[in-house]
Order: structure tokens, then C-alpha cells, then sequence
């Protein structure tokens, strides 16, 4: 634990000035010149200058914020929200990258600790035990030094879940809409709560939702929904044809479907990018109708538990439940055009550490292979061309354990007949026995 904070105080020196080369990857060029924050930042201040296209690439070429490459806008209108509210209270992007680090890093071990205080019992003593070798990951590291919002998405998106399990409808729909509004991804959740009829929850996240973008209108114009439904939409889901011409280094960065196709074609095999479109289409499907059919039998099993709560109000139902919400995080974050790898692993690791708890422990040599595999990310220097062999085999690598890892969960969790929680046959048996 000790080590764990000093490595989170290292980064935060680096967060604080960043001459001090302590971030997450000490060394690295790239890491230590990008901040996804600059994206937001101007993003934020050409939508207010009603710039007709946001989205538009020239628009942030060879252009830089304290030291800082600034990256493209790519996300939905209603997120310059945060943005614009975040400039009314700092109005210096030093400052602001600061105080988003400690926010982001609040957020993250509050969302973490919170899941795992929910869970109780022994096994949400050993989840807080092994928050160390989560939050010193390389993606939970290195996503909070970018300040990109994906870690974020996360907790929010497990904190309205556990608002849901609360009965809180409106808390859980707001976290749900911000973070889903940001990241797009973790609408699979109000997928899975619509299947479960949790009626009030979904329309509370509607509502926010239409907020969120009545506000957007408000401030910013109806242009970057235009631009966004027009130009920026369909190239989140199209092929970057672009990344076809040098597959090896394209898809050592990229953990989405796309870039596992990248990196299949790569190694030899014949991917092409209508081939890896359809793929991308059927996984997102998948995705879609694996939390349909989770929702259904999470649905029957909160049926169960209305007529034998004592008896299902334990953790380890509580652990397969928390575990099927992070594994359809991290599926669903899997399906965009590109999904970075620095910071693509960390719902994986947050879903490793709810396996490594459970009832049904897979053996430690398997643990440590995946916590290795999940918690590195390797050098972007790797990613040259010429020298990103290392890096590709590697990525490969994560990318299939953190599927297979996600898959099997997911499967497990909506399959298996114990997840709807005591029959009644034990419920008596447990009343007996009181």
C-alpha cells in the first residue's frame, strides 16, 4: 500500500510540473508530451466561437498548451459540458490538469471502494487489499496522467449501478448519462437495466440525457450535433483506411476489434477493412444481445431475491453482479474504431482483481499471467516502425486475455444458474438453521 502511494505521489509531482520526469512511463517522449485534456480544452473553446466543424483535424495541427501536442475532439457535443464548467472555476490548463488528475484519481478509489464496501464480507475486504496492484497498473497510470475521461466513464458508470441497487433512479441515471455521453460505451449498462425493467433508472438517464444536450444547444449552437451526426459519428465506427497501410504499427496502439484485426493481419493473417467492419458489427452485436440476455436473467433474479432477500443478500451474489458490470465495460469499450491501449486494460484489471476473489478461483499461475499481461503497457518508442515486433506481440496478447478474461465472465455470470441467487429449497434450509 505504502509503494502504491508513493507511486501515485510520484505521478502526481509529474501532474503538478511536469519537467519532473516521474510519470508513469519515466522516459517516454510521447506519454510524457500528450495530454487528452488539450483535446477537451479546445475543443471547448472553438465550439464556443461557433466554429461550424469541431471535428475537423486542421483545426488542431502543430498547435500546443503549456508543452503539450493537442490532440483532436472526437467526442459527442453535450461532453463540452465538463469543459466549459471545469474553465469557470480554472481558467489555466496547468492548473486544471492538476486538479483533474486528483478528481480523476478521487473518483476512480471512491468508485473502487465503494464496489467493494457494497460487496462486504471477506471478499470485499481482499478486493480493497488488492487495489494496490490495481491502481498501479500501467493503464490505470498512465489514463490518469493523459486526463482522458475513460477512467472516469468507469467509476461513474459503476457508481450508477450501484445507485441502481440502492434504489437512487436519479443519481444512477445522471452518473449513467455523464458517462455515457462522454465515452458512448458504457450505455451497455442501461441495455442490461432495461432488460431487468428498471424502467425508472433508464428514464431518469433519458432525462439527463436530453438535459445534457438542451444545454449543449444552448451554449454551444446546434452545430457541433450536426457535424457530429455528419462527419464525426460514422468515422468512429468506419475502418481507419488510413491504418490498413501499416497494420504493425497501428494495431500495436489500438485494443479495440479493429486493432485486434490490425494486428491479426499483421502476423499474416487475411484481414482486410470491410472484412474487420463486419466483424467490428458482429462483435458490437454481440455485446448487445449478451446484455439483453444478462438483463433477463438478472431480472429473474431479482424476482428470487423479492421472496427470499435475506437469504440472496450476500456478497458473493453481489460479486458476480459487480463483475458482470465491469466485464460488459470492458467488452463494450472494445467496439469504437480506436480504443487506446495505454489506458484500455483498466476495467480489466479492476475485473481481474473481483476474479481473484471469488468462490472459484482460477490457479495463480493464471492470475499472474494475466495481471502481467493486463497491467504493463509497453514504451510507445516500441511502436516505431522497424521496432514495434515486441510491442505487437505483446499487445496481442493483452488483447486476448483481456477478452477472454471479459467473455468468460460475462458468459459464466448470465449463464450460470446460481447467479439468480439461493434457491428456496436453501433458503429454508438457512432459516432452519437460524
Amino acid at each position: 500500500m505504502l509503494l502504491a502511494a508513493a507511486r501515485l505521489l510520484c505521478l502526481g509531482a509529474f501532474m503538478i510540473d511536469r519537467r519532473l520526469d516521474l510519470g508513469a512511463v519515466p522516459g517516454d517522449v510521447f506519454y510524457r508530451s500528450h495530454s487528452c485534456l488539450t483535446a477537451y480544452w479546445c475543443g471547448e473553446a472553438l465550439a464556443r466561437s461557433r466554429v461550424p466543424n469541431i471535428y475537423d483535424d486542421k483545426l488542431y495541427e502543430d498547435r500546443q498548451i503549456d508543452g503539450f501536442d493537442v490532440d483532436p475532439y472526437r467526442y459527442p457535443p453535450p461532453f463540452l459540458l465538463l469543459p466549459r464548467a471545469a474553465k469557470l472555476v480554472v481558467d489555466d490548463f496547468a492548473t486544471l490538469r492538476a486538479s483533474w488528475f486528483i478528481v480523476e484519481l478521487g473518483l476512480f478509489l471512491y468508485a473502487y471502494g465503494a464496489l467493494a464496501a457494497w460487496i462486504g464480507g471477506r471478499r470485499g475486504a481482499h478486493i480493497i487489499l488488492l487495489l494496490p496492484v490495481v491502481v498501479t497498473g500501467l493503464p490505470v497510470l498512465i489514463g490518469l496522467q493523459m486526463g482522458n475521461f475513460h477512467l472516469a466513464a468507469i467509476a461513474l458508470a459503476v457508481l450508477g449501478m450501484l445507485a441502481v441497487e440502492r434504489d437512487r433512479g436519479a443519481w444512477a441515471g445522471f452518473c449513467l448519462a455523464v458517462s455515457s455521453v462522454a465515452k458512448l460505451f458504457p450505455a451497455i449498462l442501461l441495455v442490461l437495466l432495461l432488460t431487468r425493467r428498471k424502467y425508472q433508472t433508464v428514464l431518469w438517464a433519458a432525462g439527463w440525457l436530453m438535459l445534457l444536450c438542451i444545454a449543449s444547444v444552448a451554449l454551444f449552437g446546434p452545430a457541433p450535433f450536426y457535424a457530429f451526426v455528419e462527419i464525426q459519428l460514422p468515422e468512429l465506427f468506419g475502418p481507419d483506411l488510413e491504418a490498413w497501410q501499416s497494420p504493425r504499427l497501428y494495431g500495436t496502439v489500438n485494443s479495440s476489434i479493429f486493432g485486434l484485426a490490425l494486428k491479426l493481419r499483421a502476423i499474416g493473417l487475411p484481414f482486410e477493412p470491410f472484412v474487420a467492419s463486419v466483424v467490428g458489427w458482429f462483435f458490437g452485436a454481440a455485446v448487445c444481445v449478451g446484455a439483453v440476455r444478462a438483463g433477463v436473467a438478472r431480472q429473474h433474479a431479482d424476482a428470487v431475491r423479492s421472496v427470499t432477500p435475506a437469504a440472496c443478500s450476500n456478497d458473493e451474489y453481489r460479486l458476480r453482479e459487480a463483475r458482470l458490470w465491469l466485464a460488459f465495460l470492458s467488452l463494450a469499450s472494445l467496439g469504437a474504431r480506436f480504443t487506446p491501449d495505454a489506458y484500455a486494460g483498466s476495467p480489466a484489471l479492476w475485473l481481474l482483481a473481483l476474479v481473484a476473489v471469488g468462490p472459484r478461483r482460477p490457479k495463480l499461475a493464471i492470475v499472474v499471467a494475466a495481471v502481467i499481461l493486463l497491467w504493463i503497457v509497453l514504451p510507445s518508442r516500441l511502436a516505431l516502425p522497424g521496432i514495434e515486433g515486441p510491442r505487437l506481440i505483446f499487445s496481442l496478447g493483452a488483447e486476448l486475455v483481456l477478452l477472454t478474461l471479459a467473455g468468460t465472465v460475462g458468459w459464466r455470470c448470465h449463464r450460470s444458474r446460481a447467479s439468480t441467487g439461493p434457491t428456496s429449497s436453501e433458503h429454508r434450509t438457512s432459516r432452519g438453521a437460524e
